[in-house]
């Protein structure tokens, strides 16, 4: 499991880790702490997880009438560094 979560960080480097605004770093802070919080206080499998916060990600990008898919893997990758485990 920890290769799959290494290889889709990887992947996604180029793409998540710009942070030239503090924009995208706020995002990937988001979804660490989305993570973080969903799994001390629910029951739900990283998928799930992953699918909630996804799902939070798109309706907030929704809601400033432009979806940018930079914003939504920044908080996808914040998701999934949280995972990692040193």
């Amino acid at each position: 499991m920890k290769k799959v979560i290494v290889l889709l960080l990887l992947l996604m480097l180029p793409h998540t880790v710009t942070f030239a605004s503090a924009d995208k770093a706020a995002h990937f802070g988001v979804g660490y702490v989305l993570h973080d919080q969903l799994k001390q206080h629910t029951k739900l499998t990283f998928c799930e997880r992953m699918l909630v916060i996804g799902a939070i990600a798109y309706a907030k990008e929704k809601s400033d009438r432009y979806v940018d898919n930079r914003d939504l893997l920044a908080t996808l990758g914040g998701a999934l560094m949280f995972q990692v485990r040193f």
